[in-house]
């Protein structure tokens, strides 16, 4: 049996807390500064990402929507069913 179960009272949190020692500052400090580092290295070393405007043209040149002023062509736009409400002109 432990001391726990031995029915003595039991011991708080604090005085568990007493018999351990404390952590050195400069424990806890190193261990941030090497995550820091190692984020900064981690970003610092990945490839160069595209901008925006390379994004925003592969966006327009895969895209199915025909740009803004552009006709559609005759016969687009016929594979789905009307809107509910909505008449089919010429059908």
């Amino acid at each position: 049996m432990s001391a726990h179960d031995s029915g003595a009272t039991p011991s708080s949190h604090a005085d568990e807390a007493k018999d351990e020692p404390r952590t050195p500052t400069w424990l806890t400090l190193l261990g941030v500064a090497l995550f820091f580092f190692a984020l900064v290295a981690f970003l610092v070393t990945r490839p160069a990402g595209k901008t925006s405007e390379e994004l925003a043209q592969e966006a327009r040149a895969n895209s199915p929507v025909p740009e803004a002023g552009t006709q559609p062509t005759e016969g687009e736009g016929e594979d789905h069913p009307p809107h509910p409400g909505h008449e089919q002109e010429g059908h």
